[in-house]
């Protein structure tokens, strides 16, 4: 599926450029990690003090290197939830509300923004172990359609920005709650400094594993007019050239 969609300034106004399938309900992998962000901003405090136990790890080799003991503020953890798109660290924060009320509340963010082919069943947009053969229409797995990111979209430009904020971010020095330095974060989509359209990123996040294939949903901020310009590409081979290839066929056909 593939969406391009401009949303005016002020956001009172929207136009569907590109629909390509953008109704089907697709796997999105970690693009659930804007909703587990948005849940956690809802459910924890930023200053709320979390230490990591071996059960946040269920992946040996994610990008965050949480360690058993490790300690930091909930402020710090949205950079590598975020940039890294670490799996343990969404384990992490929903933990600390419990998995299924934070699930619930993912959940109810979508019933609220009325995305209707929408449904979470983990924090972190990983595959369950046996993917279900009929995901496409509403099976048990991370699943949206591109017109419900589309109005994600809307909802953290104009609700939620510093969730974006955080997103646009190329690195980040995380350090534990004792100000010691832990590691350097640093962003995975590879678009986030992209200066090849006449427009700046304004937040985005990929999505990436073997039943999804590759997604991205990139929030862009037209120079000249100040409008938004969202694309989203889902169950691509390559998400960062389809991405591309969406953006540049938008500005050649399209006055904005």
């Amino acid at each position: 599926g593939a969406l391009a969609l401009w949303i005016s300034q002020d956001g009172q106004r929207r136009q569907v450029l590109l629909d390509q399938g953008a109704e089907v309900a697709w796997p999105i992998a970690s693009i659930t990690k804007f909703f587990t962000a948005t849940a956690a901003f809802d459910l924890l405090s930023l200053d709320q003090a979390v230490t990591v136990r071996p059960g946040d790890l269920p992946e040996p080799s994610d990008p965050a290197f949480l360690r058993p003991g490790d300690q930091f503020w909930v402020a710090d953890l949205y950079y590598p939830l975020l940039l890294e798109s670490s799996n343990n660290t969404a384990t992490l924060l929903a933990r600390q509300v419990g998995e299924n009320k934070f699930v619930a509340a993912m959940n109810n963010l979508a019933r609220e923004l009325k995305l209707t082919a929408t449904l979470f069943i983990n924090p972190t947009g990983l595959d369950p172990i046996s993917p279900p053969p009929a995901y496409g229409r509403g099976g048990e797995i991370n699943h949206a359609s591109a017109y419900d990111l589309g109005r994600l979209a809307h909802h953290l430009l104009f609700e939620r920005p510093e969730v974006l904020r955080i997103s646009r971010e190329p690195s980040y020095v995380l350090r534990t709650a004792n100000g010691q330095f832990h590691h350097q974060v640093k962003n995975i989509d590879q678009l986030v400094d992209y200066v090849g359209w006449p427009a700046k990123v304004v937040g985005g996040k990929t999505g990436q594993t073997d039943v999804a294939k590759k997604n991205l949903l990139l929030i862009l901020q037209d120079e000249a007019s100040g409008d938004y310009l969202i694309g989203v590409v889902l169950g691509a081979d390559n998400h960062f050239m389809a991405m591309r290839q969406l953006i540049d066929w938008v500005y050649l056909v399209y006055q904005l």
